[in-house]
């Protein structure tokens, strides 16, 4: 089988809050091997944020002359076909997709029919502590290249991918992800009850990050699911599947 390893670069975290797809990169594998790749800059027609720059060194000037996505989406399409999708927290990349799709009338992608690698990584390995890709890349012995690019992350991924595979992970693509769902009850929960919490989760550098919030709502939106909260008398979002700790 045939499966499309893909990664996106954006100017924030939320398209929710109008972040978008500033950098596409993706490779085909069949049978543990590289068959082809995609890679193009894309102007967001929008400033990146300074936090996403810190991470990905994106510069205007970089993509002042680059397609817009209205140009990539077509480009894009026609290389993925009808392939399985696969990406590192797959429901973030999804998100800045989907919204581009539905913004120019295509179909949009179900988060429950692409692949997590993350998802895999946590079964897979359950012991290595922490999840951001670099971590576990390096946990399989796969070298990295840290710019945070997306090309570079998307061939990265699919290197732990075929790894992943091969330790038994195709026997594990369609299981729900335990930690997720516990993750996402504990919001809707805390929700409901109108109760403070903890969150944890990684950033940008694959730091843990805490911080005690007020969710107000889960919402799903473009087939990924987001959390909505106050820190700090401050309205801030997150996609769900960046949490790895709620308490």
């Amino acid at each position: 089988m045939e499966y499309i390893v893909f990664d996106c670069e954006t100017t924030g975290l939320s398209p929710i809050s109008g972040d978008k797809i500033c950098e596409i990169g993706a490779v085909k594998i069949k049978d543990g091997q590289f068959l082809d790749e995609y890679w193009s800059l894309v102007n967001p027609e929008r400033e990146v944020s300074y936090s996403a720059f810190m991470v990905n060194k994106i510069t205007p000037g970089m993509l002042r002359e680059a397609p817009t996505i209205d140009e990539i989406l077509p480009e894009f399409l026609e290389f993925t076909g009808n392939r399985k999708l696969v990406a590192y927290n797959v429901s973030f990349d999804i998100s800045f997709l989907n919204a581009e799709l539905i913004r120019f009338g295509y179909n949009t992608i179900s988060g429950k029919d692409a692949i997590d690698i993350y998802v895999l990584a946590k079964k897979i390995l359950p012991n290595i502590g922490r999840y951001p890709l670099w971590n576990v890349a390096k946990n399989l012995n796969i070298s990295t290249v840290a710019t945070h690019r997306a090309l570079a992350d998307a061939q990265v991924a699919a290197e732990v991918f075929i790894q992943l595979l091969e330790r038994g992970g195709d026997k594990l693509l369609n299981i729900a992800h335990l930690n997720y769902a516990q993750v996402l009850k504990a919001l809707e929960n805390a929700v409901r009850k109108k109760e403070f919490v903890t969150i944890k989760f990684s950033d940008n550098f694959g730091q843990m990050i805490e911080k005690d919030i007020y969710p107000c709502r889960v919402m799903e939106v473009k087939g990924a699911d987001f959390l909505e909260f106050e820190f700090k008398d401050q309205a801030d979002s997150i996609p769900v599947v960046l949490i790895e700790e709620v308490g």
